[in-house]
């Protein structure tokens, strides 16, 4: 589901951003940072909100993805 969601943001829409949200709760900490990561990609000015919710994500793992994807912004 990782990989799906990181292919999907390098060929994917606006409308796919949604399909991508709907994994940002996932139960999987690698299925959601490769969401936060994703809509980084699709959406680099608005994932600021998505990342500051996911720097109190209880796994380590989100936690990296969503402050490296800050310090780029």
């Amino acid at each position: 589901r990782d990989v799906a969601l990181l292919g999907l943001s390098e060929c994917g829409n606006n409308h796919d951003m949604v399909s991508i949200l709907t994994w940002a709760d996932d139960p999987s900490p690698r299925v959601r940072a490769a969401c936060i990561e994703a809509l980084s990609k699709m959406d680099p000015n608005g994932i600021n909100e998505r990342c500051l919710m996911a720097l109190s994500d209880p796994s380590s793992r989100v936690f990296r993805v969503a402050t490296h994807v800050l310090r780029r912004a």
